[in-house]
């Protein structure tokens, strides 16, 4: 059986190969480079220094000013929760 996409027109023989190049036509959204933890309450980030890569505590939010407990490892976060 043969596949075909839709928008371009180009035909494959699989069905992996067809799905591998739908993802092609995505729009892609642009990778946040900025440092720091992004809030749950209200989406903006929290600047985070490099003296709470390994940090495990309360994170108050600038914007809104509510706190999310988080622990982070690495500067990458493993755990967060409002409140």
């Amino acid at each position: 059986m043969r596949f075909n996409c839709t928008q371009c027109g180009i035909e494959f023989a699989t069905a992996e190969e067809w799905m591998a190049h739908k993802s092609q036509h995505q729009p892609r959204r642009p990778v946040d480079t900025t440092p720091g933890v992004t809030c749950i309450g209200c989406g903006k980030k929290i600047p985070v220094g490099p003296d709470k890569a390994n940090y495990k505590g309360p994170l108050p939010c600038p914007h809104c000013g509510r706190t999310m407990n988080v622990i982070l490892d690495g500067g990458e976060v493993s755990f967060a929760r409002l409140g």
